[in-house]
């Protein structure tokens, strides 16, 4: 049963919250009475990383921001946004087309970035010889 955020965190005001990341990541982890260390520990990260996050000097990676939503017991969304009458956060695994339609888009994107590479290989390779031509010139 999903519970709305102001009866399980009366601290964390989630509608429309005008608050910044960091503020509303602060309220979140003092709500689930957690210290920086404990959220540092469990992301793999420095406590003065989170703290710059807290502090709004930094924000999370996305790598990280879906592990420390669901650290919190927020959504992601929320955390980012302030947005949403309901904070609560409840992963879900990606189905099997889902993997699969990721999968084909990194293919792509992996055959795209190679595309690119090839042709910045041909022109440096251009640029060289431009340059040992113009140095035997002179």
């Amino acid at each position: 049963m999903r519970s709305n955020i102001h009866f399980l965190y009366p601290s964390v005001q989630s509608t429309d919250d005008t608050d910044t990341l960091g503020g509303r990541l602060w309220r979140a982890r003092d709500a689930r009475n957690l210290s920086l260390k404990e959220i540092a520990k469990e992301l793999d990260v420095g406590g003065s990383q989170v703290s710059s996050w807290e502090s709004d000097r930094a924000e999370p990676p996305s790598s990280k921001l879906f592990l420390l939503a669901e650290l919190l017991g927020v959504s992601p969304a929320w955390l980012v946004t302030g947005a949403g009458d309901k904070a609560e956060y409840t992963y879900s695994e990606p189905t099997l087309d889902a993997l699969q339609m990721q999968l084909q888009h990194a293919h792509r994107l992996q055959k795209q970035t190679a595309r690119q590479i090839a042709a910045l290989e041909r022109e440096v390779e251009r640029a060289i010889r431009r340059t040992e031509k113009s140095s035997r010139m002179t």
